[in-house]
């Protein structure tokens, strides 16, 4: 009994640092739409684009090598690495101005690897006596911190601004060191590290050949083809939506003090 209360107490706290870390991702989405505004030289819509579709790589791009650090190092030290690496991306993009450094910076999205860290978390919490529909419930709850941080992310941000300072740069700076630092307090004091040791594997560079052996799955193919269908229309009508937005904001002031009235109300 103690060993299942220890089990949920753990996973618990991996739904809290979800919590965490998703409410500063929407924290950070919201606002970087009106930095980016301040990059020079002026921006266009399509140059917003190119720049936003590098972060994206780049995520696309860090995920195999994310889950060979994992592998490598384990989870508790893989969460401070990564959380510490987006905190720094999140931070130095908000104080800078030049086109080509902010387009160069979007390469450390490449540590933004968090959720699928909290899936090998849970995954590893779950005791080997346990059923595979039991791992498939608890990552559903995943979802549950997430869908939470839709709301509190964009609150927060706007709340911030309105109450203790207008400074986007210090608004976003505030976000990521609360992030971190919060992040470090559980994973370190909260999150049982010899649960989450390093792993079997000690190379830093994943493998080619593991890869190709996952996709000679045709089930995995079609899994793959039905999230790009899916995935790539809600990703581009996100981009489209959050560059907008601001866009209409700063050249419409009523339209700004329609957004202020409904948060307030």
């Amino acid at each position: 009994m103690a060993v299942i209360r220890e089990h949920q107490r753990v996973q618990l706290w991996i739904l809290i640092l979800a919590g965490v870390f998703h409410t500063f991702d929407q924290w950070r989405r919201t606002l970087l739409p009106f930095l980016q505004w301040h990059i020079k030289p002026q921006p266009t819509f399509y140059s917003i684009g190119v720049l936003n579709s590098v972060g994206h790589f780049a995520t696309l791009f860090g995920t195999p090598f994310a889950a060979q650090l994992i592998d490598s190092n384990g989870c508790w030290e893989s969460a401070l690495i990564l959380s510490l690496i987006t905190a720094i991306h999140a931070i130095m993009v908000s104080e800078v101005t030049d086109f080509y450094i902010f387009g160069f910076l979007q390469c450390l999205l490449a540590a933004n690897q968090l959720p699928l860290l909290f899936d090998t978390m849970i995954g590893q919490s779950v005791a080997d006596d346990e059923s595979d529909k039991m791992r498939a419930q608890l990552l559903m709850q995943l979802t549950i911190p997430q869908s939470i941080a839709y709301a509190a992310g964009p609150y927060f941000a706007i709340q911030v601004i309105f109450f203790f300072t207008s400074n986007l740069s210090a608004s976003m700076i505030g976000a990521s060191l609360s992030f971190f630092i919060l992040t470090a307090l559980i994973i370190y004091f909260v999150i049982p590290r010899n649960k989450f040791t390093r792993g079997p594997q000690h190379s830093y560079l994943p493998s080619i050949t593991a890869y190709t052996e996952m996709l000679s799955n045709q089930n995995l193919r079609w899994s793959l083809l039905f999230l790009i269908f899916v995935a790539a229309p809600y990703a581009c009508y996100e981009q489209v939506i959050r560059v907008a937005l601001p866009v209409h904001h700063i050249f419409e002031p009523s339209s700004f003090l329609k957004l202020v009235s409904t948060i307030f109300k």
